[in-house]
């Protein structure tokens, strides 16, 4: 979490506790901070302030966008209707899609390139008369690959299909204009950006209509009951405002380290075991910062090896995890997947770090030859 996150959030556990929907004068300038704080979310998204829902996170965000719709609501009179999905979708969205093919719904998963692009062919072939839905994020949190979401949206728009965008993963590391592309709703999560765990929000294009997914006293424009968690939803807005105005230069230097890493990392390692390092989707369009090396051996070994470093590896289990679907989606097999890493920078990664690290996997790598 940003520091500066945290301290405009401080005030609004102790001093201004109140709830923002009370008639105490002190609740309504709580309450004008929070649309305050929604302002500056919908700067973030490209949208307008009305068409953005607080939520919890990115899980509610898709949940509600998803399961919200009146058409998926009432799945008794849809059993057969078709949802088109990406193939790499996030833990949030996997088990809904589960759920709903056992309530009837055909959930069909895109066919990707070998760097894991939904190809514009594939959604034009793949919409039918009965397709409702389809849910795609704008790039993957896994291998960094961005989808061409404005293509795919129109394709889907043309056909009367609603799209949902997961752009979790993009926020903070790619421009995102809701009111420019042809989509319904769109999900954030505050943590994915420097902001605190818990914290979401909701893009819904004016117009599109959903109903909330629990009872209660509804908020947040009738679609969300319970009282406001004002300190995160604060810091979201800090957090989006940071975002909003990170630029190319630090995008930049964030994807510069990955590079670094890559480069150095072959460069330390014997010729013959260099030539096995390949990155996955290297050669298409990706956000920032995010990368997944195939290293040739069993990562996980070397995540044992490296416990000064933090990156993420699977194991291809059954049902397979968020890393494992990305993977698949791109032609991986379950041999090849444990033999991958999933590396990532940020604002605060600094050269001198890198260094270390390509000294740290080297080393961990040499060990295990």
């Amino acid at each position: 979490m940003a520091p500066s996150v945290l301290a405009a959030m401080e005030p609004y556990w102790i001093t201004h506790a109140m709830l923002p929907s009370q008639q105490h004068p002190a609740a309504k300038a709580i309450a004008e901070a929070l649309e305050s704080s929604r302002e500056r979310v919908a700067t973030l998204m490209g949208c307008e302030p009305f068409e953005v829902i607080f939520t919890s996170g990115g899980t509610e965000s898709n949940n509600l966008a998803i399961l919200g719709r009146p058409d998926i609501a009432s799945c008794e009179s849809n059993s057969g209707q078709h949802i088109l999905v990406d193939p790499a979708c996030s833990s949030a969205i996997s088990p809904v899609m589960s759920q709903l093919a056992q309530q009837g719904f055909e959930v069909e998963l895109l066919p990707c390139n070998a760097d894991g692009v939904i190809e514009s062919d594939a959604i034009r072939s793949s919409i039918r008369s009965t397709t409702c839905l389809c849910c795609i994020a704008v790039a993957s949190g896994i291998t960094g690959v961005i989808q061409p979401v404005h293509e795919i949206a129109s394709q889907c728009r043309d056909a009367g299909v609603s799209v949902h965008l997961d752009a979790v993963d993009a926020a903070g590391k790619l421009e995102l204009i809701a009111r420019s592309l042809p989509v319904d709703t769109m999900s954030i999560s505050g943590h994915k950006l420097y902001g605190p765990k818990g914290s979401g929000a909701l893009y819904v294009r004016r117009g599109t209509r959903l109903q909330s997914l629990m009872q209660g006293e509804l908020r947040e424009m009738g679609l969300r009951p319970g009282s406001e968690n004002v300190p995160a939803w604060i810091g979201l807005g800090v957090a989006a405002m940071l975002a909003s105005h990170a630029g190319n230069e630090l995008h930049g230097m964030m994807d510069e380290h990955i590079r670094n890493l890559v480069v150095g990392l072959q460069a330390a390692l014997p010729s013959s075991q260099r030539e096995t390092i390949r990155w996955i989707g290297e050669d298409s369009p990706r956000m920032p910062g995010t990368a997944v090396l195939d290293i040739g051996m069993n990562a996980g070994r070397i995540q044992q090896l490296c416990d000064d470093l933090v990156f993420s590896t699977s194991d291809s289990c059954d049902p397979p995890d968020e890393m494992a679907r990305a993977l698949f989606a791109t032609g991986m097999t379950q041999e090849s997947i444990p033999r991958c890493m999933r590396i990532s920078t940020g604002w605060t990664t600094s050269s001198d770090q890198i260094d270390a690290a390509v000294v740290s996997l080297a080393s961990a790598i040499e060990r295990c030859i």
